[in-house]
């Protein structure tokens, strides 16, 4: 991949895109649930150790402040969306 050096960064995310969809291509919807369960199981695990590092909240909180982690975090991309699109329109 010596060629890859000479890439732009939006090159190198084309790239990425693209072998993305290949692989994802070649996956059943099973194999696709199974793999977004396992990323979604994760990403709340990570959120709740940062939330709550040494375990002493008791597990309703800890869910309903994880809960609230999730949206800020869409808010957050719905955000940077609707920046991206008005500097897009200027």
């Amino acid at each position: 991949m010596a060629a890859a050096k000479n890439m732009t960064d939006a090159q190198r995310r084309k790239r990425a895109e693209k072998a993305a969809h290949a692989r994802w291509s070649r996956t059943t919807t099973e194999e696709r649930r199974r793999h977004a369960y396992r990323m979604r199981d994760g990403w709340e695990s990570k959120l709740a150790a940062d939330i709550d590092p040494d375990g002493s909240m008791d597990d309703r909180e800890r869910s309903a402040r994880v809960r609230q982690a999730q949206q800020a975090h869409y808010a957050g991309m719905a955000f940077n969306s609707l920046k991206s699109r008005r500097m897009r329109d200027l």
